[in-house]
């Protein structure tokens, strides 16, 4: 039996840290990127610390959240959003009943119903994502994890080594379908994720419309409701993407589009990419593909390079920038006219490839190696 929210919390919240949040926005006119005003990076952090989840409504300019949903719109409306359903999930893989409908029949009700699309910084589909909101998240990431005028230093700490985010996840859960996501971890299969960020693009939205993100305490399947957070459009929601925040998507009876973008602990994702810091030609020769799909998806949290993140997660210098050279054509889809297979994504990760001696020269003049060498450490 779920055990809802205490009310008496949710007004604490909302007293403590939203509408002094909120005050600040309007003190400063509602000016791009006023949450980085310090006394607004310290109500982040804490909430953060102490509820651990944070709200940030009215957090890029109007313009800019709204071409961002313009590009969410078309995608759906063009066929490129993938049903989350047809693959295998954390919790459910086996599934004769089809709890999942994978099927893709016409229930009113179903265990998972997202459809996503997912979009990197240089994505000619959704522009807005690396002009305007991955920029946005990044310096909100930056400014916690530098930490100082008074952020809560457990968040800093947490922080310390995100140095990564995935592509964005532009998602629609659908009303025809009453779309949900039953509760989950986010890094219940993806240990490197450290704090999930959502931002919702959804005007007009009313108590009874559902699709709130319903956030629990700590532990798997825990019953006990911390909040559910309604899908109010230009809203930024962070959490944490451990054990200590399951959460779901409630049943939806308006089309809910959102954006996720996971930030990552750099160590931990190249662990998982190279086993080890210094194992990029083992890994190479066991499962090339595991590189070269971190390789497509990961990005560096800016103002660092890619390699620069390498380099602080462990890599070496060369293979940092072998790392770099590739991923430049990866993530952003620039890949030499050579390039017919994953094998040539490989040949150039192992240094056998000559036509790649342009990209490595690329990479090191990318690297700001004038930089004091402790920043990277």
């Amino acid at each position: 039996c779920v055990r809802q929210a205490n009310p008496e919390r949710m007004i604490a919240d909302e007293h403590e840290f939203h509408r002094p949040l909120q005050a600040i926005r309007w003190e400063l006119n509602n000016a791009p990127w006023w949450w980085l005003d310090w006394r607004a990076l310290q109500l982040i952090s804490v909430s953060l610390e102490q509820r651990k989840h944070a709200l940030i409504d009215g957090f890029l300019p109007d313009v800019q959240w709204r071409a961002i949903y313009s590009e969410a719109l078309r995608l759906e409306a063009t066929g490129q959003m993938e049903p989350g359903r047809r693959k295998g999930t954390s919790h459910i893989t086996d599934d004769d009943a089809d709890l999942m409908n994978r099927s893709d029949k016409l229930y009113q009700w179903t265990m998972l119903d997202d459809n996503m699309a997912y979009c990197g910084d240089a994505d000619e589909r959704a522009p807005s994502i690396g002009k305007f909101d991955a920029p946005a998240r990044d310096a909100l990431v930056n400014a916690l994890k530098e930490g100082g005028n008074q952020i809560h230093p457990a968040v800093t700490a947490r922080l310390s080594r995100t140095d990564l985010r995935e592509k964005a996840m532009v998602t629609i859960y659908r009303a025809s379908t009453r779309g949900r996501y039953q509760q989950h971890v986010d890094s219940h299969d993806a240990k490197f994720r450290q704090l999930s960020t959502l931002l919702y693009f959804n005007e007009g939205w009313e108590q009874g419309d559902g699709g709130e993100n319903r956030l629990y305490f700590e532990g798997a399947f825990n019953t006990a409701v911390r909040t559910d957070t309604a899908p109010l459009a230009n809203r930024l929601l962070l959490f944490w993407s451990g054990d200590d925040c399951p959460h779901e998507v409630l049943h939806t009876k308006k089309d809910r589009y959102a954006s996720t973008i996971w930030y990552a602990d750099a160590g931990l994702l190249v662990d998982d990419m190279m086993v080890h810091p210094l194992g990029l030609n083992e890994r190479l020769a066991d499962d090339h593909m595991k590189v070269v799909g971190h390789l497509q998806t990961a990005f560096p949290v800016a103002p660092l390079t890619f390699a620069e993140a390498m380099m602080r997660a462990g890599v070496p210098l060369e293979q940092a920038q072998r790392l770099d050279a590739v991923h430049a054509f990866l993530a952003y889809d620039r890949r030499p006219p050579h390039w017919v297979a994953w094998d040539n994504a490989r040949s150039a990760l192992e240094g056998l490839d000559p036509r790649t001696q342009d990209l490595l020269e690329a990479a090191s003049q990318r690297l700001r190696v004038h930089r004091p060498q402790q920043e990277l450490q």
